[in-house]
């Protein structure tokens, strides 16, 4: 352990891990938003269902790796090799990415495949959290971390500007070797696969992932504590001169019982603040369910609901997230540069965060005043059919779908899935308010809610290492990505977006209530150590007047 004067931020090895945590975002918002439209692509008839399923397999591969990497990284105190392994583990998730479009008859198996290899990626680098913890004093923490939210933002801005690019290479495109095509679809992924290999080299060259716990109000035993004493007076004991200390006037004596005391009370452990854990983890499960919506049903939906082909909705995507990315750039800058973290409290930040995904909820929810409704499968410029019916007894448009499952077809099948009922009687939100609203929660409520919802469970959990219980943090938040996609897929199919939008509505209200509720608990360790000490009133020397 080092003393608070030796323990200093490690600025450089925080940026090593700034620059992989950039590449994987470049990798994620490059690759993730092509993957359905891809899929639709290969084949028409993929269902949403199977889509959440298979996102549910990559969640439960990222918790029980993220914990895993966790708990290896604490016993051998160096998150340097699951980094590297993550890193590693993603070339061979693209790898069977880049398959799905060799094999269409078996893409399911390599899409499967593709999806665990990433969880299982995404949840053993994911200790680079733990090392900007306890590589950053408390005091930088807020910077620190923030500095982790810019890069990652950063990555949001690059990765959809390079797929934006990439449309320019239309489906099928390019053959390279053993089948496997350049194109729109493609090209995100083999991106990723060459980025991989830079983050890699950086990490064996240039990162130091030791771990390092700060000795300041570390949790000892008292026994402990006496024998550390002990051995400083031992050391010691032939450096003072008994003649500076003057125990000798009939007229003194020592107060040592009422030091004695407070030495006992200062040594006793200060406990973790188990309230304040629990709240910060089940704000950490809300932020995913969020982010399950967004990544599991609003894809579909969205190219559902606008009539978008693949190649519209790989573009309009690429738009939005970029957007989004420029917006969580210029408050993470606010975070690093103009210490925003000092002047607004992470408890407030967090309740901030939580409002603007319940107001983008209740915004984009589809009111019956809207007007409008979602039309069926029809191919892309012509007249949808008027309703389900008339769709389902269309003998031309049920020879079109059939066609468009044909390898590389160019016909281009748009709307409603036929067996979804529920988009005769559901309003179709018009676009501009759900982008602007999409843009503004997104890339306001985001870097509010992760920096400081990381920075504040780290300073609760106070100078220990903190592996094993980052890795709980992010596990536990990924406990519902493991059947949610697959729940939130049969409610999406079943009924529509109506019922997920109230689900997403009731939790971030109950959140913003435990968070006020035990507003005043949300605080670091140290602070509450602070709190829970008594004055010391050291050696009292009581003289006769």
């Amino acid at each position: 352990m080092e003393t608070p004067k030796e323990f200093q931020t490690d600025w450089r090895s925080i940026w090593i891990a700034n620059i992989v945590a950039f590449i994987g975002s470049v990798q994620s918002s490059s690759l993730v938003p092509s993957v359905w439209p891809y899929l639709k692509k290969v084949d028409v008839r993929t269902t949403e269902t199977l889509y959440g399923f298979v996102r549910g397999l990559f969640s439960l591969a990222q918790i029980i790796f993220s914990i895993i990497s966790g708990f290896f990284s604490n016993k051998i105190e160096n998150t340097k090799p699951c980094m590297i392994i993550g890193k590693i583990l993603i070339v061979a998730a693209i790898f069977f990415y880049c398959l799905i479009g060799v094999y269409p008859s078996q893409y399911i198996y390599n899409f499967v495949l593709f999806e665990i290899f990433f969880g299982i990626a995404s949840g053993t680098a994911s200790v680079y959290r733990t090392h900007v913890a306890m590589a950053s004093t408390e005091d930088d923490r807020t910077r620190a971390y923030g500095s982790t939210q810019l890069c990652t933002a950063i990555g949001i801005v690059v990765g959809p500007a390079i797929q934006l690019a990439f449309t320019r290479i239309a489906y099928p495109g390019f053959e390279l070797f053993g089948g496997i095509y350049l194109n729109l679809y493609t090209a995100p992924a083999l991106m990723a696969g060459g980025i991989s290999i830079i983050g890699i080299l950086l990490m064996i060259f240039l990162f130091n992932g030791k771990m390092r716990v700060q000795n300041s109000g570390r949790r000892v035993r008292p026994s402990e504590a006496k024998k550390e004493v002990s051995s400083d007076f031992d050391e010691n004991k032939n450096q003072i001169p008994l003649k500076e200390i003057n125990l000798n006037r009939e007229d003194s004596y020592l107060n040592l019982q009422k030091e004695s005391d407070t030495e006992e009370n200062s040594e006793k452990e200060v406990p973790y603040n188990m309230i304040a854990i629990l709240v910060l983890i089940f704000t950490k499960v809300v932020g995913e369910l969020v982010m399950l919506n967004l990544s599991t049903i609003i894809p579909p939906y969205i190219m559902t609901a606008f009539q978008w082909s693949s190649e519209e909705a790989v573009k309009m995507q690429s738009v939005l997230m970029g957007c989004v990315g420029s917006l969580i750039i210029l408050f993470s800058s606010a975070f690093v540069f103009l210490k925003l973290g000092t002047k607004i409290s992470e408890r407030f930040s967090i309740c901030v965060g939580i409002t603007t995904f319940l107001i983008f909820h209740l915004i984009t929810y589809p009111w019956e005043f809207y007007g409008g409704k979602i039309s069926y499968l029809h191919e892309k410029g012509h007249p949808p059919p008027l309703n389900l019916s008339m769709a389902l007894t269309d003998n031309a448009l049920q020879q079109l779908i059939s066609d468009s499952l044909y390898p590389n077809s160019t016909i281009e099948i748009v709307g409603c899935n036929l067996q979804y009922t529920w988009c005769e009687n559901t309003p179709q939100i018009d676009f501009p308010i759900f982008a602007v609203c999409s843009i503004i929660s997104m890339g306001l409520g985001f870097p509010l809610l992760t920096i400081n919802l990381d920075v504040l469970y780290s300073k609760v959990l106070g100078p220990i290492k903190q592996g094993t219980l980052q890795g709980v943090f992010i596990g536990t938040a990924q406990i519902m990505n493991i059947i949610g996609p697959m729940i939130f897929s049969k409610l999406y199919t079943a009924y529509g977006p109506k019922i997920l939008w109230l689900i997403e509505i009731t939790v971030c209200i109950a959140d913003l209530l435990l968070l006020l509720i035990f507003y005043r608990k949300l605080v670091s360790w140290d602070g509450r150590k602070s709190n829970s000490k008594k004055p010391k009133t050291g050696i009292h020397l009581k003289t006769k007047s």
